[in-house]
């Protein structure tokens, strides 16, 4: 009817039965939505920590095959090392030696350095008025320890000599041993100009107890190569013009140390080689202390053809081989 004023649709009751049940639809659709969400990652994480566990096993197999192929290659390179010493052991180092003779240059310069200055210093701290003769002494001494090792080195070579011949180490009165010393020595050389198989297996003894020797060189015990080169430091010139008064308990300071490494040197195959007699100085194997005199035209006058060597500060160390000047030595020239 005309005029009749409208009105507003009747408004929906959210808590009715119908509104209920399409929120519980929703909420289950949500529901099922999220479950597939969390089950397909869960699947895919699944996957993909199997995939990589697989990875990792291949991984671990293939290691450890290459670990087993490192170990026979080392063992078979080993064993090559081993059967070249015996036709030319000069030639062939043990890479398993800590102590080898290519690692020996090494340990002289880093010794040269820290020892020996160390060893300098105390007798500056000891001796204060004696500053210009303790770096002397200091190579003195480790020249006597280097003697002292070459010695005893020299007495197990030639009691291993008697391996090749067996009879030439009879029984002798002291007396007799010393007078036939040189025709010992001199049958063993004529013995050893024999090959057969007890020589050969001697000098496969000779060889493990070389190297032996350079394996344990860090270990041994040098106390009694401290005693000989105490007391033969004591008779030096050097050691009473200067007054020193060196008793055990400084020289425990740094002989054993100088004993240690003289050692070392001594038992490499073939011993190594200290050089400090040799008095015209060279510059391939000497360097200078400190700066020489200058003349009156300010040159230095150690500019001479042939410098003379006032005495050795630091020995230099050769390979005996071929001659070699592994690491300099430290002079002082005679016009300095």
């Amino acid at each position: 009817m005309a005029g009749r004023p409208r009105t507003a649709p009747p408004m929906s009751d959210p808590f009715s039965a119908g509104a209920l049940q399409q929120d519980d639809e929703l909420a289950q659709q949500i529901n099922d939505w999220a479950s597939s969400m969390l089950s397909s990652i869960t699947n895919n994480m699944t996957t993909g920590v199997s995939h990589w566990s697989a990875i990792m096993t291949q991984l671990s197999s293939e290691n450890a095959r290459l670990s087993r192929e490192l170990k026979d290659l080392r063992e078979r390179t080993a064993g090559i090392a081993d059967k070249l010493a015996v036709s030319d052991r000069k030639n062939v180092e043990d890479l398993r030696d800590l102590n080898r003779s290519s690692k020996m240059s090494e340990r002289y310069y880093q010794f040269t350095d820290g020892a020996r200055m160390d060893a300098v210093e105390t007798l500056n701290k000891y001796f204060p008025r004696n500053k210009l003769t303790n770096d002397r002494l200091i190579c003195e001494t480790f020249e006597i320890a280097f003697e002292v090792a070459t010695v005893a080195m020299s007495n197990i070579q030639e009691h291993l000599q008697i391996l090749k011949n067996p009879t030439s180490g009879r029984a002798l009165q002291p007396t007799q041993r010393a007078e036939t010393r040189k025709e010992a020595t001199e049958d063993q050389f004529k013995y050893s100009t024999k090959t057969s198989f007890g020589d050969e297996q001697a000098r496969k003894i000779m060889e493990s107890v070389s190297a032996y020797l350079r394996q344990t060189s860090d270990m041994v015990d040098t106390t009694p190569m401290e005693e000989d080169v105490l007391t033969e430091l004591q008779k030096r010139r050097i050691y009473h013009e200067q007054h020193y008064q060196i008793d055990k308990n400084i020289s425990e300071k740094f002989i054993p140390v100088f004993c240690k490494m003289a050692w070392q040197l001594a038992v490499q195959a073939p011993s190594l080689q200290i050089e400090y007699k040799q008095m015209a100085f060279s510059p391939d194997m000497h360097d200078v202390a400190e700066p020489t005199k200058k003349n009156k035209s300010g040159r230095s006058t150690c500019m001479s053809s042939t410098p003379k060597i006032k005495h050795y500060l630091w020995p230099a160390l050769i390979d005996p081989q071929n001659g070699t000047v592994l690491r300099k030595g430290i002079v002082r020239l005679a016009n300095s």
